[in-house]
């Protein structure tokens, strides 16, 4: 599957593009899956992502032990257990909601997450776990201004120094999606 994303410059501040990022698929949804090291925790997308973050904080710097960390956000219901159940802990954010990441129980990977923001509805699937991740390259990237020196992004790169508006940036597609999920509830801003 290709996923080509807008041209955008990587300095460019937050919030300042009105054209959303392209994440369609060019060919049809095929479903995806992915497993923690030792394969007790797997798992299947059941649907394409609503984007794919990279983000170059130093909160996800320190908690991957890499230079940034790579997750398809993803509705809940759209990512079938296929294995063990991962077991949560609660980690300190930045913004100080925490959030929630779920590990396999035996080997320890993290294979998603959940933020306070989006609460139980959204999974922030780590790109990592994937059979095949490299049919998921990052829609945007996020907390540049953090971003380590040496870390080039591709040319034309959606990139903020922080976070952006995702009213401004998510195909249409996505934004319904979004708001379908929090239709009795009010949906977090953006």
């Amino acid at each position: 599957m290709s996923r080509e994303t807008a041209p955008r410059s990587d300095t460019v501040p937050p919030d300042t593009h009105a054209q959303s990022i392209d994440t369609g698929p060019s060919e049809p949804w095929r479903e995806a899956s992915g497993a923690c090291t030792c394969r007790a925790v797997t798992y299947r997308l059941t649907s394409a992502p609503l984007i794919v973050h990279c983000c170059h904080c130093r909160w996800c710097q320190r908690e991957s032990g890499a230079a940034f960390a790579l997750n398809l956000l993803i509705e809940s219901q759209c990512v079938e257990l296929l294995g063990r159940a991962p077991e949560g802990v609660l980690l300190p954010t930045a913004s100080g909601k925490g959030q929630r990441v779920l590990r396999c129980p035996s080997c320890q990977v993290a294979v998603w997450s959940h933020y306070a923001g989006a609460g139980e509805r959204v999974l922030f699937v780590r790109a990592g776990t994937l059979d095949e991740p490299d049919r998921f390259p990052p829609d945007i990237h996020i907390y540049i201004a953090s971003k380590q020196p040496w870390v080039m992004l591709p040319p034309g790169a959606a990139a903020f120094a922080e976070y952006y508006q995702r009213s401004k940036l998510w195909p249409p597609s996505s934004i319904a999606r979004w708001k379908a999920l929090f239709e009795r509830g009010r949906a977090p801003a953006g």
